[in-house]
């Protein structure tokens, strides 16, 4: 049976067969999808066209066909199945710029300019605070009058500022629970989404006490730590945005992949480390009782 034959019920896609079992034949397809005019590739009339239907399905059913179809977008299938050479094509190049410059590209800019926007508010407003107030130990006479200082006299920046940085969570967050829904499982395989939720909780957690007027973090002292590490996220989360453009792009991957090998040689030695140290005080023990007992006689 031809491998574009179809049972009745069937929702296999040709198309990403040939891209899982069969690569050349599928190079062979794409390049079918090709047209080049008869003009010479210097004359103005020169055209190139791509025919996208065998790799772009909706996954509608067609009037009068058989075909049931699942969604498919050949380019994804070619990254899950590491076809280098298929990605490389012409035919899938140029879908891909077309997806990008109709599609991808206005998304983009709106959703990198509301979280840049969202990154700058969150720093004014986190230095802006931190100005206000001194910090002093919890066992200091006035180390709550100093801690509720800022929630006391609020200006109205400070009272609106928390609720438009939650407006840009809540924004961002529905894009995440978005990408949940159509990526499935493979979102979980993405770092960078860990880091993303990461910021916007912490994020939720540091604005809080303002929200409600009060510190609730006061016996902890976690609020401004909480804004360290939200101020630390959300620059991670902007340099990872920053991989889109071609300038940036490339610096950003090998500190990616440097990272990770740092990582996989630090899981090595840390091991090791703790090897060490255990021997030395298993072996060592006695040698800081000693010490101790000649710095009290000293």
């Amino acid at each position: 049976m031809s491998l574009f034959q179809y049972t009745e019920g069937s929702r296999a896609n040709p198309m990403k067969n040939l891209i899982q079992s069969m690569p050349r034949l599928a190079e062979l397809v794409m390049d079918r999808c090709v047209t080049r005019s008869d003009h010479p590739r210097s004359d103005p009339e020169y055209s190139v066209t791509f025919n996208f239907s065998l790799l772009v399905n909706q996954g509608k059913e067609d009037a009068g066909s058989r075909w049931k179809g699942e969604r498919f977008f050949g380019p994804v299938t070619m990254v899950e199945c590491e076809r280098e050479r298929l990605l490389t094509h012409p035919l899938s190049q140029a879908l891909l710029q077309w997806k990008w410059s109709t599609l991808g590209k206005p998304l983009f800019w709106l959703n990198f300019l509301t979280y840049i926007s969202f990154v700058t508010l969150l720093t004014i407003f986190a230095v802006t605070e931190r100005v206000k107030q001194r910090l002093l130990s919890p066992d200091a006479s006035n180390a709550t009058e100093e801690d509720d200082k800022i929630f006391k006299f609020r200006t109205r920046f400070s009272t609106g500022t928390p609720i438009v940085i939650v407006i840009f969570i809540c924004i961002h967050m529905i894009k995440e629970l978005y990408q949940i829904a159509v990526q499935k499982w493979r979102y979980f395989t993405h770092f960078t989404n860990y880091t993303e939720w990461c910021c916007y909780l912490t994020a939720l957690c540091y604005v809080a006490p303002y929200l409600r007027g009060e510190n609730i973090f006061q016996k902890t002292m976690a609020l401004w730590p909480l804004a360290t590490a939200v101020i630390l996220l959300s620059y991670t989360s902007l340099i990872l945005f920053l991989r889109r453009f071609k300038y940036f792009g490339v610096y950003i991957l090998m500190f990616i992949e440097v990272t990770k090998t740092l990582f996989r040689v630090l899981s090595i030695f840390i091991p090791m480390i703790f090897a060490f140290s255990l021997a030395f005080f298993l072996m060592l023990k006695e040698q800081v009782i000693k010490m101790s007992r000649k710095d009290n006689r000293i």
